[in-house]
């Protein structure tokens, strides 16, 4: 209903937050959305002419919605594997706590051009329209992580008609998934070296390429203002502090090169534009929730937003053999043939 009557919905959204009633419409509103998802999927794109950028737009939404539900734990209530549920609507209506992934109408009125971003999905096949939330700082990312993890290895034992396996039972990692889940109740498959968990705020910034700050819109959590809160569209700077439970992402809609490795190897820091480091944390969550291969397990990416006073930048790899994600600091002059840059576009 809201990709038919965008204007209503706005207006709707804007006064219900104004007068602290979103929380009303919140469930509701979650539901309709997933139901006008399943039964007019890619109304959300009527700028997108091509039929086929369309379709990879609904599906890359999709998985952001399931990977945005596993911020908060709020995958715990799902019943089948990653990838199991390709339309997102059974997710985004039974994931009242999660992150809520703006609307692409949303991004369209923060200044996001999806017939341009269309135009260069049908140029390169690579590229992947990533949502991704800036500014929630780590704990909530190893928080993601680690339901991830967690999620795969209940969903894997329910599909294959074992008990269910999850964090508090039966041995962690029983089921052999592309991320380990460690033990403890602080374990996270996300693991960061200590310059980038030092440097985290660097690298949790709003992108910036050639100058200019990306389009933000920024958009609430599920179990305070639900997919009905209304999105607000900043330049890029900070949309609210306080906890990471409750802090205001900004989300970022750019198409990010999704290929095994970095379009272009052997380039040190300087040598590129780069993706974000939640952009790459999405992604691989996204790649997670549709049953693809995680990327980056011979090579390391180039993260946006030097550390350490500009002298080091922080760097992504998927370590394949201990199920981990990697994020470790190299001198931004370093170079080598397994080191790469992924240029996003937005």
């Amino acid at each position: 209903m809201r990709a038919l009557f965008p204007d209503i919905a706005l207006d709707l959204d804007r006064a219900l937050d104004a007068h602290g009633h979103a929380d009303a419409s919140a469930a509701f509103d979650a539901w309709i959305d997933a139901r006008a998802d399943a039964v007019i999927p890619g109304a959300g794109f009527a700028q997108v002419e091509d039929v086929e950028s369309a379709e990879r737009f609904q599906q890359a939404f999709a998985a952001a919605r399931r990977a945005a539900a596993w911020f908060g734990g709020a995958a715990e209530s799902g019943t089948g594997a990653p990838g199991s549920d390709p339309v997102g609507a059974r997710s985004a209506a039974s994931a009242p706590r999660g992150l809520a992934v703006p609307e692409p109408e949303a991004f369209s009125e923060a200044g996001v051009d999806f017939a341009r971003l269309a135009r260069a999905m049908a140029a390169d096949p690579s590229l992947v329209p990533v949502p991704a939330p800036h500014g929630l700082g780590a704990d909530a990312w190893r928080a993601a992580y680690r339901a991830a993890a967690s999620a795969y290895v209940r969903g894997a034992a329910s599909e294959t008609g074992a008990a269910e396996v999850g964090p508090a039972v039966g041995e962690p990692g029983i089921a052999a998934g592309p991320l380990a889940l460690p033990e403890g109740p602080g374990g996270s498959p996300l693991v960061l070296a200590s310059e980038a968990e030092r440097g985290f705020a660097q690298l949790d910034a709003v992108p910036v390429s050639g100058g200019r700050a990306a389009a933000v819109v920024s958009m609430g959590w599920e179990a305070s203002a639900g997919s009905g809160a209304a999105p607000r569209t900043i330049p890029g700077i900070d949309a609210g502090s306080g906890s990471a439970e409750r802090r205001r992402p900004r989300w970022t809609l750019r198409l990010v090169p999704a290929g095994q490795r970095p379009q272009t190897l052997g380039l040190g820091f300087a040598h590129g534009e780069h993706v974000s480091l939640p952009e790459m944390l999405m992604l691989q969550l996204m790649n997670l929730a549709s049953g693809e291969e995680l990327v980056d397990s011979e090579s390391f990416t180039w993260l946006a937003g030097p550390v350490a006073d500009g002298r080091m930048a922080a760097r992504h790899v998927y370590d394949a053999g201990e199920r981990v994600i990697r994020i470790t600091c190299r001198e931004v002059g370093s170079q080598g043939p397994h080191m790469g840059t992924r240029p996003p576009v937005g």
